[in-house]
């Protein structure tokens, strides 16, 4: 059986030659006998990556984090109740640009040579800071 991880990326990789089509068909198809938990899992990761800020959803969600720090590829950092400690998920430089983009279009802002650092408010309030190294656009 497939992780999570290798099923959201099958789901996704069709969904993007077939956007028309329903994530929980293709789930089916591809792995039918998945557990009931795994397969809301594996949907919920579909739907954070389509439409919101993928991985990080979670940890968003979460009340009791109080800043989610990415420092680029590698594990999420998070801060609850004043200790900061890494969580199990962990971004590589897609998803990270894939992040960057959903967090800057939105406030009207871009990250690129010219423009290696945004600081902005979400929609929610939330802060978001962003520094881009030399050499990224």
């Amino acid at each position: 059986m497939r992780s999570v991880s290798q099923l959201v990326d099958l789901v996704q990789e069709h969904l993007l030659e077939h956007p028309a089509d329903d994530p929980a068909e293709v789930l089916g198809r591809l792995e039918p006998l998945l557990p009931h938990s795994s397969r809301n899992e594996v949907l919920r990761l579909v739907a954070a990556r389509r439409t919101g800020l993928g991985a990080i959803d979670s940890l968003l969600a979460d009340p009791s984090v109080s800043e989610v720090m990415v420092n680029g590829p590698g594990p999420v950092w998070v801060e609850r109740a004043g200790a900061i400690g890494a969580t199990e998920i962990w971004l590589d430089r897609a998803d990270i640009d894939l992040l960057i983009e959903r967090l800057v279009v939105p406030i009207g802002r871009r990250v690129d040579q010219r423009s290696p650092t945004v600081d902005g408010r979400l929609a929610d309030g939330s802060r978001v800071n962003i520094v881009v190294p030399p050499g990224r656009s």
